[in-house]
């Protein structure tokens, strides 16, 4: 009787060797996969933060490109206008021309 408990004893420690070998083995997978998902979270996370400077940087831009542009449209007013100033003056250069070269020949 004394042989069988023991034998059952000893079957029942081998058992729990056996399962603790395992929970061992799980924990450790389980802590590994933990890990891993740690990592991947904190860089999804950062490239997140990334990905919104870069964002924010693109609008920076853009509004930069949209100043220059409202200044070149400004300053393309300012030369049509400016042309069209030298148009006016050439008009009347030429018509100062015409009645000086009309006073030439009467004289």
């Amino acid at each position: 009787m004394i042989d069988e408990e023991e034998e059952i004893v000893s079957k029942l420690e081998a058992k729990i060797k056996n399962l603790e070998s395992h929970y061992k083995k799980y924990r450790k997978a389980y802590l590994d996969i933990f890990k891993r998902f740690k990592k991947l979270a904190l860089r999804k996370k950062e490239e997140r933060v990334r990905i919104k400077k870069l964002l924010k940087d693109l609008d920076l831009l853009l509004n930069n490109i949209k100043e220059r542009f409202d200044r070149l449209e400004k300053v393309d007013e300012r030369l049509s206008a400016i042309e069209e100033e030298i148009q006016v003056v050439k008009m009347r250069l030429d018509k100062i021309e015409k009645n000086l070269f009309k006073y030439k020949e009467k004289l």
